[in-house]
């Protein structure tokens, strides 16, 4: 060990803080052999390292060497549940902070009632602003927040809920009063999507007979999620994350649906242009074929919109030399104001001869 590093040892933790140039903190810690090595957690060490100096502690009144930080990482520090806290983090948290571990546990005591409860005489307060608070408080916990429940409920609202990661988050903590990382919950949603595809590759579809299938695909960070699912008992027999949607992936998720003892006796798709070549590679090419007409429909809605358009603006350019004439007569205004009649007829003729949106809308029954 060095002098520097045998003096540095002999220093209190707010020695080494005044000494250090402009009062910012350095990691001194660092330069020393540590009698008790931990096995640092990642999120632990970049929190000890960002941990400013700041001014005496409300926490700790009798510590003047503690700022508010020190203290809300050391009482983290024992909140920490004891399976995944690391082994001899108090122990070296006593020599770095200059404290006993009688004192870190109490400090962890005293943060905890600081944070997590309500004063007695405030009690009467929060029940004129809110009885069933109020209620809450008196009655204690209620729920048990385990490991598997915490699990359960990120799962729930990503499945059925589709609550994105942070919102996630916030749910968590306003639901359990946990705080899980991004880190944890992505890992999580990742895991259990693994797991279901386990499961759905496992599983057999003889039992369920003939079926009808509908089909189409989805879109999860670009990259195409290709669907088949039973309509009636909303039965996913496929559910798989591909490079592409062409028609050789499509004919291998029939054929993976059909591996599984799924019989299909016809299919429900959209108008793409590939379905009818996957069914080909999926012997699957003389079933009946239901399509949507959806993407026709809003396709034709859209062009009745741009033709109605078209014609509204013809019209009330006829409008605008009408008005300009009445007020000042011009051999070019008239000249223009035929023109403009004449282009009018022509943009009302095709809104007139196309059908309305209820019309297209009647052919689904005989297509």
């Amino acid at each position: 060990m060095s002098k520097e590093s045998a003096t540095l040892g002999k220093m209190g933790l707010h020695e080494r803080i005044q000494n250090t140039q402009g009062g910012s903190f350095r990691m001194t810690e660092y330069l020393e052999t540590s009698a008790n090595p931990v096995s640092w957690m990642e999120p632990l060490e970049t929190i000890y390292q960002s941990l400013s100096p700041g001014g005496r502690s409300s926490l700790t009144p009798k510590l003047g060497h503690l700022s508010d930080w020190d203290a809300l990482f050391l009482g983290g520090l024992v909140r920490m549940p004891r399976e995944s806290r690391p082994h001899g983090i108090i122990t070296w948290a006593s020599d770095a902070f200059c404290l006993s571990r009688t004192s870190i546990y109490a400090l962890g005591q005293r943060l905890e009632r600081k944070l997590f409860s309500e004063p007695a005489q405030d009690l009467e307060k929060v029940a004129k602003a809110s009885p069933g608070r109020a209620e809450l408080l008196k009655a204690g916990p209620v729920i048990e927040v385990t490991p598997a429940r915490l699990r359960r409920t990120i799962l729930r609202s990503t499945f059925p809920g589709n609550v994105s990661i942070r919102p996630t988050q916030e749910v968590i903590n306003e639901a359990l009063g946990q705080r899980p990382s991004i880190g944890y919950i992505s890992e999580l949603r990742l895991e259990a999507g693994r797991k279901a595809r386990q499961v759905l590759r496992s599983l057999d579809y003889s039992s369920i007979g003939r079926v009808i299938v509908g089909r189409d695909e989805t879109f999860f960070d670009g990259m195409p999620i290709l669907m088949l699912i039973e309509p009636l008992s909303m039965t996913i027999l496929c559910a798989e994350v591909c490079a592409d949607r062409q028609a050789d992936t499509w004919g291998a998720a029939l054929l993976i649906a059909q591996e599984q003892g799924a019989t299909i006796k016809g299919l429900i798709e959209d108008m793409a242009r590939n379905y009818e070549k996957s069914q080909a590679l999926a012997d699957l090419a003389k079933v009946s074929v239901q399509k949507d007409t959806w993407h026709l429909l809003r396709d034709s809605a859209q062009l009745r919109n741009k033709l109605e358009k078209a014609a509204y603006h013809a019209m009330q350019r006829v409008l605008d030399l009408e008005k300009r004439l009445n007020k000042t007569w011009s051999e070019k205004d008239f000249d223009a104001y035929l023109k403009a009649l004449a282009a009018e007829a022509k943009a009302i003729e095709p809104v007139d001869v196309y059908p309305p949106y209820t019309a297209i809308s009647a052919m689904r029954s005989r297509w």
